[in-house]
């Protein structure tokens, strides 16, 4: 919320920012945060046959959002079948903006990238003219069709990741990530467990556009009841 407050706000220098977008740091908690008759969407299928994430996860998930919902939230249950459509159109993105940034130096360093990026950037070679562009308009309507979600609830929630924390120089999954990126919805992680092996479990947090404040605060009541 401090960060947020410093870095919120029109720039004269980049016309995407929006007038009048400025937030302090006392909008943005409260010295009694509160969720009570706030509507949590729990997320249940995300358009594939797999669980969101592995037995574990799943358990300190449910345990964070038992936590909301002690504190006054109501727990919705969510099936949102697109959500693998934004996974896709999502990593599109990411490759082709990629691609675009890294292509002088993969002409010249290309043994330098990863193995990692380097499967990730290469097959972007391999795609049609006009995918970008095309990706970029089927973004847009899938964000039309996603923001309906916020008829049913006020938030939306996830784990944050299918799996414990990696090690360092492991690659963590953006399953369940990825899309709100994709969406420019606000959304944030807050830690609500461990593992035996001492791996912290995150859950996740989603708003609507502009609605950070909201985010924030329910972030503030689980870290507050889980401290």
């Amino acid at each position: 919320a401090l960060l947020l407050s410093v870095l919120a706000g029109p720039d004269s220098r980049d016309r995407r920012t929006r007038p009048g977008s400025a937030l302090r740091f006392e909008q943005l908690i409260s010295n009694e945060p509160s969720v009570r008759g706030l509507r949590i969407g729990v997320l249940r299928s995300d358009g594939t046959t797999e669980p969101l994430a592995t037995p574990e996860v799943l358990a300190a998930w449910r345990e964070g959002l038992t936590q909301l919902e002690r504190a006054g939230a109501e727990l919705i249950e969510i099936d949102w079948p697109e959500m693998n459509a934004l996974r896709i159109v999502g990593s599109t993105i990411i490759a082709g903006e990629a691609l675009a940034f890294h292509q002088p130096n993969l002409r010249t360093r290309f043994a330098d990238y990863g193995e990692f990026l380097q499967q990730r950037i290469l097959p972007v070679y391999a795609y049609a003219t006009g995918a970008f562009i095309r990706a970029q308009q089927l973004r847009q309507i899938l964000r039309q069709r996603a923001n309906a979600i916020f008829d049913q609830v006020d938030l939306l929630s996830t784990p944050t990741i299918p799996h414990v924390a990696p090690p360092l120089g492991t690659i963590g999954s953006t399953a369940l990530s990825i899309p709100f990126n994709l969406l420019g919805w606000p959304a944030i992680t807050i830690p609500v467990g461990k593992t035996p092996e001492n791996l912290p479990i995150g859950l996740q947090l989603v708003g609507k556009p502009w609605d950070e404040a909201t985010v924030l605060r329910a972030a503030q009541v689980l870290e507050i009841s889980l401290n």
